[in-house]
């Protein structure tokens, strides 16, 4: 809804002639192409709000079509959704469910009062995701709300980015190594 066909069009034709790929949206408002590849697209909607787009190959030799919306407020947001090559919505998970424990990881210095409180502090939180455009990995970064500077500074020390490997059927958790 934010571009009509020719501004799309146009996106693509000012990418290609190596021209800055922007055009005015349908809120007034500038919408700029970041990334354009054989599989990969990105672009930043408006102010607050960005789309990624990845075409992944499956293991049956198919294709499907991962899709995430950004919404920024004071805290990024995502919305992740998979697709068929007719742009029917896949239903079925393919990216393992994320809690607050699941981005949360303990120091050797962390005591047991510190992790439950950062367990605590990390109840409300928002999940924003990242697609790679050079290869098929997808990175997912928690922000926990409403916390002050002192709860934030014990959260930040026990957050940790996870990511995940398309594998032909699902993403699949990697080796933390590569978050570092």
């Amino acid at each position: 809804p934010y571009l009509s066909a020719s501004a799309r069009a146009q996106l693509v034709d000012y990418q290609e002639g190596g021209e800055l790929p922007k055009v005015e949206n349908a809120f007034s408002e500038e919408t700029r192409l970041t990334a354009l590849t054989g599989d990969y697209l990105s672009v930043e909607l408006s102010a607050s709000s960005r789309l990624t787009m990845k075409l992944l190959a499956t293991s049956s030799g198919g294709q499907l079509l991962c899709m995430i919306r950004t919404y920024s407020g004071p805290l990024p947001e995502s919305q992740i959704a998979f697709y068929d090559t007719s742009w029917q919505e896949v239903r079925e998970t393919l990216l393992p469910k994320l809690t607050a424990e699941s981005f949360l990881q303990p120091t050797d210095s962390t005591d047991d009062a510190e992790w439950q409180e950062a367990l605590r502090l990390t109840d409300t939180f928002l999940t924003s995701y990242e697609l790679s455009a050079e290869d098929n990995f997808l990175k997912a970064t928690c922000s926990p709300i409403l916390l002050s500077g002192e709860q934030q500074t014990l959260v930040d020390k026990l957050l940790r980015i996870r990511e995940y490997e398309w594998n032909g059927e699902r993403f699949a958790e990697t080796d933390t190594a590569r978050n570092k």
